[in-house]
């Protein structure tokens, strides 16, 4: 017969539906109802409730329509392993989401769309870290990502549970309900710092005055005069959490009632915070120190920190009338001094350090590191020759370099200070590695151009295509 001839006479064959793993959205290729790879791993866990196919069926009875019965050995044990399988994990672009209660599938797929419209740094989520985040709500049967338990989860689904909850804090709370909730989120006033979360937590404020009248302070800050760095924001959060916990401790009612804070209160306060500088005793409140909540040491650096922040907080509610309205005493607020630390006197590096450092053998180490070629080494010995900070050397431009009347000189931005564009002498030495930098950088601009080029063509041909799936 002829092939053609034949093709058009054929009907398809009765399939078997859906895999009937929850999670996989993969069609079954065989009786038991199970995707290819979810059969062989059903094989590897020794077959959890026992279903099998009768003794001697072969595919031609599906061929001839008859209907082939599973039996179990216990079907409810079955039934459970297809609802706790995960997926096989594949890298082919693609995410399950089946399985999960709506409202938190809603929330992943928003904060996966409104991820891709971030441009800050440090956002690369991998797809396994997502599914195995996915599979992770699934197992714990979680309504929301806000009912997740990241310490039950690993390192890397958890960090990006804790980003997805950031993006929802947006929707789920207005710039009002944040105060209520204790909490500011700084993009509600359109404000993001580099490698920060948005959110700043005034939970630890225990006295409700209190944290209201440092909600009112960050927020007029926010709006009126947006900080260029986080600690404007977290020094006023660290002087009123310690400010809380002394009173806690020490005022009557533990500080919840303002009307009964006295001027005594104040000047004990700024004693305990002196003693405890001066014989190095950790503070009352916590504080976060990399991923945990710990009380660290004081010091005339941080004491300085705390007695600025809860004067220039309390002094803003007086100035407002929020201290009246609420019945606390003027005595109480002017009391807290004004008190600066001296700074420290930065001193040059000692000779054997910066001749160690400068070594030509603990230089060719740290590039033997640079396994992509970065220029880990070029940054370093920018950093030694110039002095100038870590960003300023990192984030410079293509043409940081220039000669003016036969000098090289190095051009970056003082970003601290507001001075931009910037330019100071450089040796001989450093100006031809960033010359020679400056080649390789321009090279892989050029490929990279050239690839995303021609993954562009290949994206609109397949497209075009007749025989595209």
């Amino acid at each position: 017969m002829d092939l053609d001839v034949w093709l058009a006479t054929q009907q398809p064959l009765p399939g078997f539906g859906k895999c009937q793993v929850l999670a996989c959205a993969d069609a079954a290729d065989h009786p038991l109802r199970l995707c290819g790879r979810h059969r062989y791993r059903y094989e590897q866990l020794d077959r959890p409730g026992g279903a099998r196919l009768p003794k001697g069926w072969t595919p031609r009875m599906l061929e001839r329509g008859e209907s082939i019965p599973v039996s179990y050995d216990d079907e409810a044990a079955f039934r459970a392993w297809c609802r706790a399988v995960r997926p096989v994990s594949r890298m082919n672009g693609r995410l399950t989401l089946l399985g999960l209660r709506p409202l938190v599938k809603a929330e992943i797929k928003w904060a996966l769309f409104h991820h891709t419209q971030r441009q800050f740094e440090g956002g690369r989520w991998p797809l396994p870290w997502i599914q195995y985040l996915i599979n992770a709500c699934r197992e714990q049967v979680v309504d929301s990502l806000v009912d997740f338990d990241h310490r039950a989860a690993a390192q890397h689904p958890g960090q990006v549970a804790r980003v997805m909850l950031d993006y929802l804090r947006q929707i789920y709370f207005t710039r009002e309900d944040t105060k209520d909730a204790g909490f500011i989120e700084t993009e509600n006033y359109g404000v993001h710092f580099n490698h920060r979360s948005t959110l700043v937590d005034l939970s630890a404020v225990s006295q409700r005055w209190l944290r209201d009248l440092l909600w009112d302070f960050l927020d007029s800050r926010l709006t009126v005069d947006p900080p260029r760095g986080f600690s404007t924001l977290s020094a006023p959060r660290r002087g009123c959490v310690e400010l809380s916990a002394f009173l806690e401790i020490h005022a009557p009612a533990g500080g919840h009632d303002p009307t009964l804070l006295t001027e005594a209160h104040a000047v004990d306060f700024v004693a305990d915070q002196r003693h405890r500088a001066k014989h190095g005793l950790r503070s009352l409140g916590f504080y976060i120190v990399g991923s945990k909540a710990e009380q660290t040491v004081v010091t005339d650096g941080t004491m300085a920190t705390t007695f600025a922040a809860v004067r220039r907080v309390l002094r803003a509610a007086l100035d407002l009338g929020e201290a009246e309205r609420i019945g606390l005493a003027r005595a109480f607020i002017v009391t807290f001094p004004i008190y600066t630390a001296k700074a420290g006197r930065r001193r040059p590096f000692p000779d054997d350090v910066a001749r160690a450092l400068a070594n030509e053998a603990n230089l060719t180490r740290l590039e033997s590191f640079d396994f992509d070629d970065r220029g880990l080494r070029d940054i370093w010995e920018a950093l030694v020759l110039t002095g100038r900070r870590g960003t300023e050397v990192s984030k410079v431009r293509l043409d940081c370099i220039s000669r003016l009347n036969r000098i090289p000189m190095f051009w970056h931005d003082q970003t601290k200070v507001g001075n931009y564009d910037e330019a100071i002498r450089i040796p001989e030495r450093l100006y031809e590695r960033i010359e020679a930098r400056q080649a390789k950088r321009s090279s892989h601009l050029v490929i990279l151009r050239r690839q995303m080029t021609a993954a562009a063509m290949l994206a609109n041909a397949a497209k075009c295509s007749p025989l595209r799936s």
